[in-house]
């Protein structure tokens, strides 16, 4: 048995040492406009106003894959109920990608990520961090050898997350999303 897993793990390194070392460095940053779902507290529905996403990631390129570290932020105002201030979430995630290319210019992906996101009010009725998980699409175009122009949409939800009188928040956003990818 240990024989077994032994050889597995050298064939796993050798498959993927070249790949790592094929792997081509990026940093991207994207701003756009945050859709939030109606936020429910402890099944209470609460309605926020749109707001700016800002998103900054650095990741590894390898070739139809990519792989990256990534940090959104967004700021959501309450409708009608400005003494409660917004609500801000801060997203840390570890995003895949998978590129197809289409040999024509441009390169849809889709993508998935997980990570957590530190959720906070302006009263800190929440302030929590929590689990998050997202999901999204775009496409890549290429305006010079290493910078690509990105257009996508993500759909990003915090799970289990808890007010300070541990009642359950539930919240999702709609982002879509414009930036850059510099390659190195």
């Amino acid at each position: 048995m240990k024989r077994n897993i032994l050889v597995a793990l050298a064939c796993i390194c050798f498959v993927t040492t070249p790949a790592i070392s094929m792997a081509a460095p990026y940093v991207s940053a994207s701003v756009g406009a945050s859709i939030a779902g109606e936020a429910k507290f402890d099944g209470r529905p609460h309605d926020l106003k749109e707001c700016a996403v800002f998103n900054g990631a650095v990741g590894y390129d390898l070739s139809l894959i990519r792989l990256e570290l990534g940090i959104d932020y967004q700021s959501h105002p309450y409708v009608g109920r400005p003494e409660w201030g917004d609500l801000s979430f801060l997203t840390v995630s570890l995003n895949g990608y998978l590129d197809f290319d289409t040999g024509k210019g441009f390169a849809p992906y889709i993508m998935a990520g997980t990570g957590v996101t530190d959720v906070n009010t302006g009263d800190d009725y929440v302030n929590s961090t929590a689990f998050s998980l997202q999901a999204g699409a775009g496409v890549g175009i290429p305006l010079a050898k290493s910078i690509t122009a990105d257009l996508g949409y993500r759909f990003l939800r915090p799970v289990n997350l808890k007010s300070i009188k541990a009642e359950s928040v539930d919240w999702n956003s709609h982002n879509i999303l414009a930036g850059l990818r510099f390659g190195f």
